[in-house]
């Protein structure tokens, strides 16, 4: 039996300058236009080693909100970012670990790493890796 967390990668090449998808991640005018339920005032970055971020995606049609948020493990501009990720607040070793890699090959290629447990819980809906 494995004691380790669950994890998945999830690869990607886009044809896109890599700076423009660290901004995506990093600025808040961007992060707000990439998640547009995401109102601009609830987002904030201290984008450093140690930094906290967080942001509250809002239901549309019901006003549920659900906060985010995590702290920042590793940055290297446009190339990689370590966060955990989860509820504002929540101790770093019970959040799962987010990392984006951002590779330059012959096109730009993405790879986004989850390690841990997560649950989304959308009105009646949860999901959970099984």
């Amino acid at each position: 039996m494995s004691t380790s967390a669950p994890e998945f990668t999830i690869t990607h090449t886009l044809n896109v300058r890599r700076e423009l998808v660290w901004r995506a991640w990093t600025e808040k005018k961007e992060l707000a236009a990439w998640l547009p339920s995401t109102p601009l005032e609830s987002i904030s970055f201290d984008i450093r080693e140690g930094g906290r971020y967080r942001y509250t995606m809002v239901n549309v049609e019901t006003g549920e909100e659900y906060p985010t948020g995590g702290v920042f493990l590793d940055v290297v501009p446009f190339e990689r970012l370590v966060c955990t990720w989860g509820y504002p607040d929540d101790p770093i070793e019970n959040s799962p670990v987010v990392t984006l890699t951002l590779l330059y090959r012959f096109r730009n290629s993405v790879i986004l790493s989850r390690i841990g447990l997560c649950i989304w819980r959308m009105g009646n809906i949860s999901v959970s890796p099984s």
